[in-house]
Parts: C-alpha cells; sequence; structure tokens
C-alpha cells in the first residue's frame, strides 16, 4: 500500500512538472502568424498598427487583414524596411491621424489612404518613387506634403483632396520646371510646390493663385473634379538633378528640417494565452492530490510503528 501510495505522488508531482511545458509548446504553435506580405507582419497594440519586416506589402481587394479593428487604428508605424503601401490597405480609415513611413518607402498603392479625413499632413522619405491612383484622393483636410527626394510619378488623382494642398520637395534637389509646371496645372492651380523652407522657386504665367498663400482656399472652385490627372508626367523619378538652380530659389543656408511624424510608443503587454484557465487547473488539482497523499503516507506509517510496539 505504501509503494502505491508513492506512486501516485510521484505521478502527481511529474504531471505537475511536466503539463506547463507542454501547454505552452500547444499554445505557441496554435498562434496563426500575422503576415501582410512575404516579408512582412503587422501588430496592433492600442491605437498603433505597426507593420514590421522588409520588402513589399500586399495589395488588398477586399479589405486588409487588419480591417475588423479600423475605427481603433488611429496611427500607422512603417518599420524596418518596408517598401511600399498595398492597394486598399487602409481605404476610408477615418480616424487615422499619423503615418510614420519610414525611410525604405517607395511607392504607395491604389486607394491606400482613400478617404483618410483624419490626416492632415504626411512626410515621406527620400527613398520613394510612386504615388498610386487615388492613394490620397478624398483626404479632405491633407494640406502638407513633404517629400525628401527627388521628384516622384504622380498618378491619377492621387492627391486630389477638393482643396488646396502644397508640396514641399528638397532645397539641394530642386525638382524639374517643367514637370512641375506640368503637375500644377493639371490639378487646377490646388497643388503648389515648394521648397522645403516655403519659398516658391517656380513663377510660372499659367498659375491661378498668388504664391504667398498656397493654403487659402481659391474664391472659385471648379464643379466637377478632373477626371484624369497628369497624362504625360515622368513615370520615374528625374535619375539626375538640374544642372541650373532658379535665380529665385531661397538663401542659400540649410533648410529647416521638414517635420516628421512622432514614432509612437508602443505599450508592451503580454496576450493572455486561451489555456491558462485550464493550466492553473491542472496544477491546483495535481498539488492537492500530492498534499493528501504525502499526508496518508505520514498517518499510515505512525499506525503502523503503534502495532509493532505492542
Amino acid at each position: 500500500m505504501k509503494r502505491f501510495a508513492i506512486c501516485i505522488a510521484a505521478a502527481c508531482l511529474l504531471l505537475t512538472l511536466l503539463v506547463p511545458a507542454g501547454f505552452a509548446a500547444e499554445a505557441g504553435t496554435d498562434t496563426p502568424a500575422r503576415r501582410c506580405g512575404e516579408n512582412l507582419t503587422w501588430t496592433l497594440e492600442g491605437n498603433t498598427l505597426t507593420i514590421s519586416g522588409s520588402g513589399e506589402m500586399d495589395d488588398f481587394s477586399e479589405g486588409a487583414p487588419w480591417s475588423d479593428s479600423r475605427e481603433d487604428i488611429h496611427t500607422v508605424v512603417l518599420s524596418g524596411g518596408v517598401t511600399s503601401v498595398g492597394a486598399g490597405a487602409f481605404d476610408g480609415y477615418e480616424n487615422l491621424t499619423a503615418v510614420d513611413f519610414g525611410d525604405s518607402l517607395k511607392e504607395i498603392g491604389e486607394k491606400a489612404f482613400y478617404a483618410c479625413e483624419g490626416l492632415t499632413k504626411i512626410s515621406l522619405p527620400a527613398s520613394f518613387r510612386r504615388f498610386g491612383p487615388s492613394c490620397f484622393e478624398g483626404c479632405t483636410n491633407l494640406t502638407e506634403v513633404y517629400c525628401s527626394g527627388g521628384m516622384p510619378s504622380f498618378n491619377a488623382n492621387c492627391l486630389w483632396n477638393g482643396s488646396d494642398i502644397v508640396i514641399y520637395c528638397p532645397v539641394d534637389n530642386v525638382w524639374p520646371e517643367q514637370y512641375v509646371e506640368e503637375l500644377e496645372t493639371n490639378f487646377h492651380g490646388r497643388l503648389q510646390v515648394y521648397t522645403a523652407n516655403g519659398t516658391d522657386p517656380y513663377q510660372f504665367s499659367t498659375e491661378t493663385q498668388a504664391a504667398s498663400t498656397p493654403t487659402t482656399q481659391p474664391t472659385t472652385e471648379p464643379t466637377t473634379q478632373p477626371t484624369t490627372e497628369p497624362t504625360t508626367e515622368p513615370t520615374t523619378a528625374p535619375t539626375t538633378e538640374p544642372t541650373t538652380v532658379p535665380t529665385t530659389q531661397a538663401p542659400t543656408t540649410q533648410a529647416t528640417e521638414v517635420p516628421t511624424l512622432p514614432t509612437p510608443e508602443v505599450e508592451s503587454h503580454s496576450e493572455k494565452s486561451p489555456v491558462m484557465g485550464i493550466l492553473i487547473g491542472v496544477l491546483i488539482v495535481s498539488g492537492t492530490l500530492s498534499l493528501l497523499l504525502i499526508g496518508l503516507l505520514i498517518y499510515r506509517s505512525k499506525r503502523g510503528g503503534g502495532d509493532y510496539d505492542e
């Protein structure tokens, strides 16, 4: 009997040690990978969606994998070497107010930020090369776009917000005048290109607005949206910088640094495992059985010793 009880107690103790490791391993294998590209993953903590990894993001014709939380997403952070924002990734995210594009972005896909009315300004890295069709269309409060590199490609209605918008290019890499003139013309005077220090090196006779008031709403607006944006723009950014700088360019001092969107702190908190309840229950039962069996052994030992003395 004593041997049987000892075996039971040992089994309970062994179960207490082995069960937690087994459940932890199983919980880890059941956790699905949150992928949004071949080498990209995403996490949502609080109101911040963080996309990490390297390479291109998938396009989403039926909504991104985080679309069920669209109302909760206020900030998007591209971390690591993310090179693109997929088509439709944040289509209609009205509560989105800030995007950190990182330093590797090359392209923003079609309707990626369509009708994101919470955006007021964006800052794009020097690597950026292409605005996809309608990528920021309907962003009615977006008025400032900061570009740190050469002139990108502007596709149909990519920045049509219904009001004025100003694009700031680098002071030390002023964009080609012929392409800027065509761009401003095709946006019917609602888009202006300035250098990062706020000066206008482009003076065109066809400009319909005063250069000194780029963000002022025009007194008369076109009654219909243009059906197409620039049709003969360069499809890739200029590979060489202009050989001459316009005489009206701003002072030669370094331009004030373009404001960048802050990278929000991400609160770290562990996810609760769905098996924690079962694990705690098993531990309690195993511990209780062990204590009962040890007590039984002590009792029987004392009782047996008394019988022998008699």
